[in-house]
């Protein structure tokens, strides 16, 4: 019997389509021999790089401009199907082959949530318990809502592209005491670090709080509140209800 570790995934799809339109969606599952997506509670989102062995002409062709939306499925190694919504955004280590002159190089790709966040830009100034100013970022920054014209969603909506569909929740640690804070033009990723970096709680006594994207869910929470993951201590807010 064939063994699977952990961190074992079977690609199943690997569509990459436009971000506004007017080009149409490709697989590129069946031209990728390897590929990497990175999960981490140090890390403030998902992210990930798969090796092309181009045979279609895709870079050129296409083409592929380091600005097009990814729709990953795999199986791991439990045998769940899981699906991770990204963003291209660099391509590098482009090479050409000197037997049939196919190109190879490597495509970087962010949570698709993570990325439209980081168009943003945030100053302003708060005076309220941590979990507050954390979930007040949350909402502002990094929901996502439907496309403003239906027209142009309608490939995206029969495969679950939909923004409502893969917004993810946020599961933050409630705390009571205010803290005072400015947050001088940061990205929401810097703003919620440094919430984190500020926030404290007598219920954790490390006060050691995290930033973190999970396949599932956004994270604001404390070491202990992640490690006892109570109903008490965590709390859950759906943006989508």
């Amino acid at each position: 019997m064939t063994k699977k570790y952990a961190g074992y995934y079977t690609l199943k799809k690997f569509i990459v389509y436009p971000e506004g339109g007017g080009k149409r969606e490709y697989d590129l599952s069946l031209l990728i021999p390897a590929f990497t997506i990175t999960e981490s509670i140090d890390l403030d989102c998902i992210n990930g790089y798969a090796k092309v062995i181009d045979s279609a002409g895709l870079l050129e062709g296409y083409p592929l401009r380091g600005e097009e939306r990814i729709y990953i499925e795999v199986d791991d190694a439990l045998g769940n199907n899981r699906v991770f919504h990204m963003f291209l955004w660099k391509i590098d280590n482009i090479s050409v082959s000197d037997i049939n002159k196919q190109l190879t190089y490597v495509i970087h790709f962010v949570s698709y949530q993570r990325f439209k966040a980081g168009l943003k830009r945030i100053i302003t100034a708060y005076d309220r318990p941590a979990s507050e100013i954390a979930l007040d970022l949350f909402v502002n920054n990094y929901k996502l809502t439907r496309a403003a014209n239906p027209s142009d969603d309608s490939a995206k909506v029969e495969i679950g592209y939909v923004e409502d569909e893969i917004s993810k929740e946020l599961v933050y640690e409630k705390v009571s005491d205010p803290i005072r804070i400015t947050i001088p033009n940061m990205t929401p990723m810097q703003a919620m670090k440094f919430v984190a970096m500020r926030s404290f709680s007598n219920e954790s006594p490390s006060c050691t709080f995290r930033f973190f994207e999970s396949a599932n869910y956004f994270y604001f929470i404390s070491d202990e509140g992640l490690y006892k993951k109570s109903e008490e201590a965590n709390r859950i807010f759906n943006f989508t209800s």
